[in-house]
């Protein structure tokens, strides 16, 4: 059977792809993302977290919480070892010992959001050289769909979480999605204004059939 050990090997790995699970893995990501929280509000906030930070793996909840309840379970048996070797009395020490697994409990919680915020920053920093590049390729002759490619691919070393977004779209639009939903769904897994406004100038733009190089 897995142990927890296991539900946080190559944890980027599940968060990002829609890697094969082992059944068994599976079953007990299932079980320990369903101790972690119910609250389909606080599921929802931390599935959006997470999709903020590139992590859109289907899995991704079930393995942040599942790496929550291990760091909490590895904290605890941390500290009871430690405290005992400080020589602390037996009640002290489990006190202690739960002060540290609540510590343990919620540092993912930090990790998520201080990774979310450093990738909305950098796919914010590089959206002006986007769009830029967009309206270049556009103006050199390439269609929206390979513009997109193209940005997605030029952007690599600039930002690599706003390359990752625009290549996402391609993707999305080459596995049959409409440009204006894929073009929402990137508004939608980032919080960030600016490119909220870019999406809206793309698909007006698309809908009137106007210039897409002359409406950014």
């Amino acid at each position: 059977n897995p142990t927890l050990t296991e539900t946080i090997i190559d944890t980027e790995s599940i968060l990002k792809e829609k890697n094969e699970i082992n059944p068994k893995l599976q079953k007990l990501l299932d079980s320990l993302s369903v101790a972690a929280s119910k609250n389909p509000k606080t599921i929802k906030r931390k599935s959006q977290l997470l999709i903020q930070a590139g992590y859109t793996s289907e899995n991704a909840y079930k393995v942040y919480a599942s790496v929550k309840i291990a760091a909490a379970i590895i904290f605890f048996v941390l500290g009871i070892y430690g405290f005992k070797l400080l020589g602390h009395p037996p009640a002290k020490m489990i006190m202690l010992s739960f002060l540290v697994t609540i510590v343990g409990y919620i540092i993912p919680d930090y990790y998520l959001i201080l990774k979310s915020r450093k990738r909305q920053a950098s796919i914010g920093n590089a959206l002006p050289d986007a769009l830029d590049l967009l309206v270049i390729t556009v103006e050199a002759g390439l269609s929206l769909n390979a513009a997109i490619m193209k940005v997605g691919e030029e952007l690599r070393i600039r930002s690599k979480a706003l390359s990752d977004e625009f290549l996402l779209v391609h993707q999305d639009l080459r596995t049959g999605r409409s440009r204006e939903q894929a073009l929402r769904d990137l508004a939608t897994r980032n919080n960030i204004e600016d490119l909220r406004i870019f999406v809206g100038a793309l698909v007006i733009a698309d809908k009137l059939g106007t210039s897409v190089a002359r409406t950014l």
